[in-house]
């Protein structure tokens, strides 16, 4: 025990001094994590350090410890919203096109074997072909984000990933089924319960996942305000969904013998992503602030001790086969897998452009999707669930068929990581993917001007309460102006090349703006998850569509509609329904209030935007703000008792705000004793307490 906890303690040590290290030189930290794993193991040997080979890689360890949290923390930030709008291409890259790649890999690696004096029996080739078609994520989009690359781009790379990992471990399990039975059942019996199998772990596995969303959802929901308890539910979602997929399926498939079963990956995969869209709003409004950054902390540590035991399972491989045996093979697998994908992704992604279901693919992406797909966990995860002791027919070699696969899984991971990921970022610089778009580029653009502006103004104060001299005020006055008038040239230029860039730029401002004003009412909770999230939700489809440079069609009208789930979900009466119309009305205001404000600072952009531009968006928020308290008047006629009561709650709300802000600075300046301070602290929280 001693030993193990040595172990880990010592490969954090070493992950973090790998991500320190692969920061500087740029590369992915996963790329310098194997090496040194395979380093860690030789110094096993050392006497005083043979306590580092206490850890091995097990199916176990693996599955059911370290899978579950690497699919939930990829899953959980993936945007429903963006997945939607790119269901086809993610579905065809992560089942139809692994289906052509296994087919091909398995059939062109058969050939090459036999070319080169190899008789691996085709249970083996296609068992590699469904394993190695599996991508890994984790390289790639680090160095995507440090790039900058398009953010769709990213979403295909990542949805693929996560929808992949669960049909490409469906479908192994499948194969090492039935290549594993000790019944002789014909060809056709096995193409038939094959398929029913992988079908049922695929759909299985999307419904329980779902159903186990929703499950932990509402218990955080039922204990809102407890941070630490609301992280760990949601931490704890990611392993139960896992263990109870895997346990259901070994129940259904060998206590019953049906021919159905469940993917756990699936499972988790859809469980994350039900609680990052759905459930995400069930969570207090503090744990936003580092549930991401918790999440993605875990999985840099699970990810440097899975990359780091790869090393040590390559060292336990050449304990089995003679790996200069395996080179000849290992070149044919490299070649075959690399034309395999590429082979899979540009035929597939010419006929998805050609249905023009959603926005065009460039060429450009189609190179990045060919070549940036990496290797790593689930194809270990598989090789490791192949039985040792597994023997086909035609099998002639002293080492056994999972030692060969695990040995040119395992080169071949290293090529990924080796070769591809350390020449992605030239080759999105080779094809110009970290470029900013016209709307990014104008985001950038205006965002200088504010800060130029807020500096320019900073500077005025200075001077006027003489923390600084005249001389040196001009100075930083001069520079900043010198700043922004080199924005406005770049914006102007910007606009006069793509002229649909103000508009857009307009719109995405005034949307950013909603949803900040949204989100400060959620946190203050002057409106509740439902209502916060039916606003959002229009927000961000909005959004969707300034990024795809289409400019979005803003409602005017005030009829907030809730669904039948929403009614259901929530339990809601019908005294609720009015007030969350009330609190959807009154959210309608504040924000249009706000967004009215900057859009007539950005009448005096005369240089930036249209007149026309501008006038139509303030008609349009004057409009919506009219329509939302004319809502307001006929709620208040409907159910005058309600409305009177929202009223005096929300005022009383903004003062025990302010009381708690006041209370604050009077604390910070060191007006009163910390005796004195405790006891308005409690005569604030009592009053909270009774209006509650």
């Amino acid at each position: 025990m001693i030993e193990s906890i040595l172990a880990l303690i010592l490969m954090f040590l070493c992950a973090s001094g790998v991500g320190v290290l692969a920061e500087r030189i740029r590369v992915p930290y996963t790329v310098l994590l194997v090496p040194v794993g395979i380093i860690l193991l030789l110094a096993s040997q050392i006497t005083s350090l043979q306590f580092i080979g206490s850890i091995n890689l097990t199916p176990e360890l693996l599955f059911y410890a370290f899978l579950p949290v690497l699919i939930f923390e990829s899953a959980y930030n993936i945007n429903w919203k963006q997945l939607r709008r790119n269901k086809w291409s993610i579905t065809l890259l992560s089942v139809v096109s692994l289906l052509i790649s296994t087919i091909l890999i398995a059939v062109a690696f058969k050939f090459g074997l036999g070319l080169a004096g190899w008789d691996v029996p085709w249970q083996v080739v296609i068992l590699f072909g469904a394993l190695i078609s599996a991508t890994d994520p984790v390289a790639v989009l680090a160095l995507f984000k440090e790039y900058g690359a398009p953010k769709r781009l990213s979403l295909i790379f990542e949805g693929e990933s996560l929808f992949n990992d669960g049909t490409a471990l469906a479908l192994a399990l499948v194969l090492i089924a039935a290549f594993t039975a000790t019944e002789d059942i014909s060809l056709a019996t096995m193409v038939g319960e094959g398929s029913l199998l992988f079908v049922s772990m695929v759909a299985l596995g999307a419904a329980l996942g779902a159903v186990f969303g929703f499950v932990f959802a509402k218990l955080i929901e039922k204990i809102r305000d407890d941070s630490s308890l609301e992280l760990t539910l949601a931490l704890v979602m990611a392993h139960a969904t896992f263990i109870s997929a895997e346990l259901l399926s070994e129940w259904m498939m060998h206590t019953q013998h049906w021919p159905i079963g469940i993917s756990p990956v699936i499972a988790t995969t859809i469980g994350a992503i039900t609680m990052g869209n759905w459930g995400r709003y069930k969570l207090s409004s503090q744990v936003h602030e580092f549930a991401e950054h918790t999440l993605g902390y875990f999985g840099f540590l699970i990810n440097s001790i899975i990359f780091l035991l790869i090393g040590f399972e390559f060292i336990d491989i050449t304990h089995q086969v003679d790996m200069s045996t395996l080179l000849v093979p290992a070149l044919i697998a490299i070649a075959v897998v690399v034309v395999a994908r590429a082979v899979s992704v540009y035929p597939v992604m010419q006929l998805f452009n050609k249905t023009k279901l959603e926005e065009h693919i460039p060429l450009q992406w189609q190179h990045m999707l060919a070549w940036g797909s990496l290797r790593g966990a689930i194809a270990i995860a598989i090789v490791l669930s192949i039985p040792k002791d597994w023997v086909p027919a035609g099998w002639v070699y002293d080492f056994t068929p999972q030692a060969f696969i695990a040995g040119i899984t395992i080169i071949c991971i290293y090529f990924t990581l080796f070769i591809k990921a350390t020449t992605i970022g030239a080759i999105l610089e080779r094809f110009q993917l970290t470029k900013m778009t016209a709307i990014e580029y104008a985001g950038y653009l205006l965002a200088r001007m504010r800060i130029a502006d807020k500096a320019l103004s900073e500077s005025e104060r200075f001077l006027r309460r003489g923390y600084v001299d005249e001389a040196t005020a001009l100075h930083a006055r001069d520079g900043y102006e010198k700043w922004k008038t080199r924005a406005i040239g770049h914006m102007q230029a910007t606009c006069a090349e793509y002229p649909q860039t103000p508009i857009l730029a307009l719109h995405l401002h005034v949307a950013g703006i909603e949803a900040k004003v949204l989100h400060r009412l959620y946190h203050y909770k002057e409106i509740n998850e439902l209502v916060y999230r039916r606003l959002l939700g229009k927000i961000e489809e909005r959004i969707l569509d300034l990024e795809e440079s289409t400019v979005p069609t803003i409602a005017t009208t005030c009829e907030p509609y809730f669904s039948l789930f929403d009614k259901i979900e929530s339990g809601m009466s019908r005294v609720d329904e009015l007030r969350n119309h009330y609190l959807f009305a009154r959210a309608r205001i504040i924000a249009a209030n706000k967004v009215l404000e900057a859009l007539e600072h950005a009448t005096h952009e005369k240089n930036l935007f249209a007149d026309d531009d501008v006038q139509d968006l303030i008609s349009i928020y004057t409009k919506r703000r009219e329509e939302a308290k004319k809502h307001m008047r006929t709620l208040a006629e409907k159910a005058p008792k309600i409305v009177g009561e929202l009223a005096v709650e929300h005022m009383e709300d903004g003062l025990l705000k302010a009381k708690e802000r006041e209370l604050e600075e009077i604390i910070e300046e060191g007006v009163v004793t910390p005796k004195a301070a405790q006891k308005l602290s409690e005569r604030i929280l009592i009053h909270r307490t009774t209006k509650k």
